[in-house]
């Protein structure tokens, strides 16, 4: 969202006259049509024009992942990153696909993963890269 704009929450961007831009088919998409009744939610074909909408003060707030959004709010000096309180937002898992009969490392992935969670590893990572804390523990 630009950084003069003073909305703090998913609230404060639900005005009518509001545009909220998101990229056309992702999860994000689903989310605001669902969640803003009142802003027009405007899909894009890719991130960076939903963005550039919002730099140049033609829309409020890109809605997107926060991973992304983390890490233009800290490049860009047009745009500051507003994290929704955890019942303001959605998570949706991230996949990879292995094939069927590369069990062995379907369970290497499962194992790798479920240590960085058991020894807090990812919270390091997130705190490494800026990222909000939340994107280490996940839903709660």
């Amino acid at each position: 969202m630009p950084t003069d704009s003073e909305a703090q929450s998913r609230a404060d961007l639900d005005v009518e006259g509001n545009k909220i831009t998101v990229v056309s088919g992702t999860s994000a998409h689903r989310f605001a049509e669902r969640v803003f009744v009142n802003a027009e939610v405007a899909s894009f074909t890719d991130t960076g024009a939903a963005v550039l909408e919002v730099m140049q003060g033609r829309a409020q707030a890109y809605v997107g992942d926060s991973i992304s959004n983390t890490k233009r709010a800290a490049e860009r000096d047009e745009v500051r990153l507003v994290e929704f309180a955890p019942e303001e937002t959605e998570w949706n898992g991230l996949n990879h696909a292995v094939r069927y009969e590369d069990q062995d490392l379907l369970a290497f992935l499962n194992t790798y993963i479920r240590v960085m969670q058991l020894r807090g590893w990812y919270g390091q990572l997130a705190e490494k890269w800026g990222m909000p804390a939340s994107l280490a523990s996940g839903p709660r």
